[in-house]
């Protein structure tokens, strides 16, 4: 998976969907560590737990130069995204969990799984809202949290191990017979070569 693409559709998502002017409003956690307030909202991203759907598979992939077919591992993955969006505001419709109710109803609209599709990933699903407002300076900040849920392929091939495949297989027998004994006819014979199958 292409971390650094994905990060970047997550990001561009997320300030889409808030309708954020900045993209330096929305920012991934450990990237951006300035402590002074900035601009109302600030949208911080976190990746959180990874983990994987299902059972892992080999496929092949024929190689021309070795003619040879490779085996390739291939499982689909799975990571949460904790978006946390701050405001200074707590007027409602514009605060943080006014924010963050808007981000889980249109995380799932066609345009933005389109931009999540060009770095590969899949949203899944969205996990409760939660408020936690605090206290800075003085001054009470809204904050509220949800967690994102996505998904993706991960694949790597495997250059040490080989596979041989079957370019094509010849069938031919003795002459077929009905139960008295007699011949079929000729039509009804199998001496040929099944051409080869298509390279995958």
């Amino acid at each position: 998976m292409d971390w650094a693409a994905i990060q970047e559709a997550t990001r561009a998502v997320v300030q889409a969907c808030l309708e954020i002017p900045l993209a330096t409003d929305v920012v991934w956690r450990k990237t951006n560590l300035g402590g002074t307030w900035k601009n109302s909202p600030r949208v911080f991203l976190k990746l959180r737990t990874r983990g994987q759907i299902g059972v892992d598979e080999t496929r092949y992939e024929y190689n021309a130069e070795t003619d040879e077919n490779i085996p390739v591992q291939v499982g689909n993955r799975t990571w949460v995204v904790q978006v946390r969006i701050e405001t200074e505001t707590q007027v409602p419709g514009v605060d943080a969990g006014a924010l963050a109710s808007r981000l889980v109803t249109r995380i799932g609209r066609a345009q933005n799984r389109d931009t999540l599709r060009t770095a590969r990933a899949v949203y899944l699903d969205c996990g409760p809202q939660l408020d936690v407002d605090y206290i800075m300076e003085g001054r009470e900040i809204g904050c509220s949290q949800v967690e994102i849920r996505f998904s993706s392929l991960e694949n790597e091939m495997d250059t040490v191990s080989s596979s041989d495949y079957i370019n094509h297989v010849e069938v031919s027998s003795e002459y077929l017979k009905s139960p008295d004994g007699v011949n079929l006819p000729d039509a009804l014979q199998m001496d040929e070569t099944i051409p080869p199958l298509p390279v995958p």
